[in-house]
């Protein structure tokens, strides 16, 4: 597993692994569903750097099998930063997740002088819950019925990691 930045070549192992309901069941609903070549390339050359972010290719031999960033806050909030990830379903329960967490939260924490980084949780996410808690991050606060996704109420479990 290697860590990257984003290149042309990955849309098209990035649009299979994210071309799948249940990868993206708990992801926002800005993740394309189906998740197209053109959506990947979108995200590839232009997508992953829009807005205050840091993101980052998942390559498993030689392929785009997922993605990790954050989203830095701004303000006074500018020492926290919002996690997020997710990879594709061949590649669940192996460990990659949980090593990609491992390998990208430190960097992002001391490169960026990152103080607080959080990550909100589908409460029924378990598998992301584990990644998190293996990668020591606690669980902060848990919002009842504080995520609409895709026409259901989700309990949000706040998980977070101080340096």
């Amino acid at each position: 597993m290697q860590l990257r930045a984003f290149r042309e070549e990955d849309a098209e192992s990035l649009a299979n692994n994210a071309d799948n309901p249940r990868v993206a069941q708990f992801l926002p609903e800005v993740f394309p569903v189906p998740y197209t070549v053109d959506d990947a390339t979108w995200w590839v050359t232009i997508g992953h750097e829009l807005g205050n972010v840091c993101n980052r290719a998942i390559i498993i031999d030689g392929k785009c099998a997922g993605s990790i960033g954050v989203t830095f806050l701004e303000g006074m909030y500018k020492h926290t930063a919002q996690l997020g990830y997710w990879i594709g379903e061949p590649h669940w329960g192996k460990g990659v997740m949980t090593r990609a967490v491992a390998e990208f939260v430190p960097q992002i924490m001391a490169e960026f002088q990152i103080k607080r980084l959080y990550a909100p949780v589908v409460h029924n996410n378990a598998a992301s819950i584990g990644v998190l808690r293996k990668a020591g991050f606690n669980c902060e606060a848990v919002f009842k019925s504080n995520i609409f996704l895709r026409g259901r109420f989700y309990d949000e479990h706040i998980y977070a990691k101080y340096s």
